[in-house]
């Protein structure tokens, strides 16, 4: 996966969490040993989403219950494929970075733009909230 133009929102806190997801998934397609990436990522992705639902909760954000709803999908979704993985399962992985692929480019250039809309037209001020 490639993290390009159509992907930039223009928060930089989301756009540089963008590109290390992006990052990840790659990493994690070409993997041998995928337990620690697949731990990373979860990691990272389980940071990223807590930052992104801190924002909407301070700033009151219309569709937050859809997004946290995404989020807990996704998130989900990625601890069963660590449990199958670790149970012997590895073909999961691919199916994991195909959708997550997929996903992540529709979430990002929808709701996370969404998001980031909102935000700016507010004025709201999210930068006291750094990523873990």
């Amino acid at each position: 996966m490639i993290f390009d133009a159509e992907m930039v929102l223009g928060n930089p806190v989301l756009d540089d969490t963008h590109a290390e997801f992006v990052e990840l998934l790659n990493r994690l397609q070409d993997a041998t040993d995928v337990l620690p990436i697949l731990d990373e990522m979860i990691a990272h992705t389980a940071a990223h989403f807590a930052l992104e639902e801190s924002w909407m909760a301070r700033i009151n954000f219309p569709a937050a219950g859809c997004h946290v709803g995404e989020h807990n999908q996704v998130i989900g979704v990625m601890r069963m494929v660590r449990k199958r993985v670790a149970g012997g399962d590895t073909e999961f992985v691919q199916v994991l970075v195909t959708e997550l692929s997929g996903w992540l480019r529709i979430h990002a250039t929808t709701m996370d733009y969404g998001l980031t809309n909102f935000i700016e037209v507010k004025g709201a001020d999210v930068a006291w909230a750094l990523m873990i």
